[in-house]
């Protein structure tokens, strides 16, 4: 296993982390309970986060050599 496919790992983390932050932010707007819209501010956290870790991520295999020797390859 190598830096690339640990990098995609946590491509595929993220996108599961995601989709759990998406639930939680519906549970959060449910107003049939007392405590909507007690968690926005931390979802909108959670939601910046993962956005910048995601941004650095694919910064980071732009310049793992397995990957510039795929793209070199591809082209």
């Amino acid at each position: 296993m190598g830096k690339l496919d640990v990098i995609r790992g946590l491509d595929s983390l993220l996108t599961l982390c995601e989709g759990k932050v998406a639930i939680l932010d519906a549970l959060d707007r449910d107003t049939t309970t007392s405590d909507a819209y007690d968690l926005h501010d931390h979802i909108t956290g959670m939601y910046n986060c993962l956005k910048e870790l995601r941004e650095t991520s694919q910064r980071a295999e732009l310049v793992i050599p397995e990957h510039v020797t795929n793209i070199i390859k591809e082209s």
